[in-house]
């Protein structure tokens, strides 16, 4: 009976109440997106050359939509209107959301591979008895799995501009949030055509959508800036919600999660070394391949670990993993496949293991908003302030900033950073000038550089930091990057804005600042591209990702058996 109160609930929101108020509110939250988005969007003049998109002009397409219904307007429709209106943009950092977090799952998870679609992690056993991982999913309640995806892609039009898009949705057509503005499962239960791995028969499943109680735990848009001294915009300021966890979840890894603690490279039976993926930050194993050759691997699921305390914790982890395939190995591969972002000074201070020379950091161009060039005004002068390493550590409240080493220079560069926002500021733009985020330099690490032959792992599913992540190892000449084109989502972000209005979308995203690679081009909507493409198989699915891997291995061993040096810069 809960569920079907659900099911109704869930019906009338999707059709939507008539009544004139919605269309007065749906105005005025487009009024409320259209001022946030001309102070704050940093990318705009970028999309309008690629795309012909402005602000307004799109503002006016979707207004236009609303009009039109009238008094016959409904809440869900004027939310997914004004969902079209940030997805028009074909930026994956631009969001907004409903503060429910809530919604349906199953406790199964599959993937697309073109048009065909698997099992890619059972997390509960006990409720999918009958499901298996490889289990190719031919139907889901009488359409494909990829005709579902299709129509969690509905509400955007923008959608087959990226396989980004396709992974996201995928993931969203087993596990429905409302804060997505997805549609929820109108029946009990959802019937599965399954054909299971190894056999050629079909056969029908059925699994019981999941539906957990609603948290009543208040919606935190930000979590509290961890430094004191720092501008709260510049800092890991992640969205804190109540998730409603269902009972599918934690019980198995998914290697499609984004920010998964394990990916599909997954080790084979040649490993002489491993630990264990549900007691560390980075699964790591050691191999020996047939030429005698000894590859490491460790898995960096993602750029982000909350507190400043528990980013030094993952470097110090990091570091003796490092270390130990400095001893071991004689290649080394660093897999980002599905990472799914995070903070840039952390993404630095892991990079910086993998270099003997400083090499330049990234640059951003930064929106000058008004509270932007007042906090710089006020922290310049400090950061000039310190003369010391004890006061740097003073300042910082540590010998890190998430992760990255502070000393003088750091100090110093940082202010240079924040010195852009008055320079642009003085010269009367809607931008400052092109300058780094923090760290103008990453410095290699004093105790532990890794100078053998580094291979990245990418793909569609590496997101934002996980974007820039590879194509600095590509900009600096300093690895392979295997896999695919990664998702494209090239700007930095600030936190997310708190929204208080009618039609109750809680949370909208805005990044300011898109990155530069060294060639000047940006890794919006462009992402990075593998030096060496390898595309998943169907059978990978089906068989623990052994194509893949091979294809991998066999980029590692072609590589390492050419003569010394050949192809490896100096680093």
């Amino acid at each position: 009976m809960q569920l079907l109160r659900f099911s109704i609930v869930a019906g009338l929101a999707l059709f939507g109440e008539v009544h004139a108020g919605v269309l007065e509110d749906f105005h005025t939250t487009l009024d409320e997106a259209r001022d946030r988005f001309h102070i704050r969007y940093g990318m705009e003049e970028y999309k309008q050359s690629r795309f012909g998109w402005t602000i307004d002009s799109e503002l006016a397409t979707i207004r236009a939509k609303g009009d039109k219904l009238g008094t016959a307007l409904g809440l869900m429709e004027a939310q997914r209107l004004v969902l079209e209106f940030f997805q028009s943009t074909r930026d994956f950092h631009v969001g907004v959301y409903t503060g429910d977090w809530t919604g349906a799952d199953l406790p199964i998870r599959v993937a697309l591979n073109g048009n065909r679609a698997f099992v890619v992690a059972v997390l509960n056993p006990v409720l999918a008895p009958e499901f298996a991982v490889g289990d190719e999913i031919l139907a889901m309640d009488g359409k494909t799995f990829r005709q579902q995806v299709d129509e969690v892609q509905v509400p955007n039009r923008y959608s087959a501009q990226s396989r980004y898009e396709t992974l996201f949705a995928s993931r969203y057509t087993i596990k429905r949030y409302k804060a997505l503005l997805i549609d929820q499962p109108t029946r009990e239960t959802v019937t599965f055509r399954v054909r299971p791995t190894g056999t050629r028969r079909a056969v029908t499943r059925e699994l019981k959508w999941l539906v957990p109680k609603p948290s009543v735990a208040p919606v935190q848009v930000e979590s509290m800036p961890a430094y004191r001294n720092i501008p709260r915009v510049f800092q890991d300021l992640r969205l804190e919600v109540p998730f409603a966890r269902s009972v599918s979840e934690g019980v198995a890894f998914n290697p499609f999660d984004g920010g998964g603690q394990i990916s599909y490279f997954m080790p084979d039976d040649q490993i002489v070394w491993s630990n264990d993926p549900s007691q560390v930050t980075f699964h790591a194993w050691i191999t020996v391949r047939p030429n005698g050759k000894r590859v490491g691997t460790i898995r960096i699921p993602h750029f982000s670990m909350g507190t400043p305390a528990n980013f030094k914790k993952a470097v110090d982890e990091f570091e003796a993993l490092v270390t130990k395939m400095n001893g071991e190995t004689d290649a080394l591969i660093l897999d980002v496949l599905n990472n799914s972002g995070g903070m840039m000074d952390y993404a630095y201070a892991l990079a910086s293991y993998f270099y003997s020379k400083p090499q330049k950091a990234y640059d951003f161009q930064y929106r000058l908003l008004p509270a932007f060039v007042e906090e710089a005004r006020k922290t310049i002068p400090e950061l000039e302030a310190l003369k010391t390493q004890a006061e740097v550590e003073t300042y910082f409240e540590g010998n890190h900033y998430y992760g990255y080493p502070v000393d003088l220079d750091f100090a110093r560069e940082v202010a240079d950073f924040y010195r852009g926002f008055i320079e642009g500021a003085n010269a009367g733009g809607k931008y400052g000038p092109k300058r780094h985020y923090n760290a103008a330099t990453v410095k290699p690490n004093p105790r532990v550089q890794y100078l053998k032959p580094v291979f990245v792992l990418a793909d569609e599913g590496s997101i934002s930091c996980g974007d820039f992540f590879p194509g600095f190892f590509q900009d600096t000449k300093r690895a392979k990057i295997i896999g695919r084109q990664t998702a494209g989502a090239g700007a930095f972000v600030g936190g997310t804005i708190s929204s208080k209005n009618a039609l109750g979308l809680a949370m909208m995203r805005i990044p300011f600042a898109p990155g530069f690679r060294y060639d000047g081009s940006m890794i919006e909507n462009n992402g990075v591209h593998p030096d060496v493409e390898v595309r998943l198989t169907n059978r990978d699915f089906q068989t623990g990702f052994s194509d893949f891997r091979k294809s991998v291995f066999r980029v590692v061993d072609r590589d390492l058996s050419a003569a010394p040096g050949s192809g490896w810069p100096s680093h």
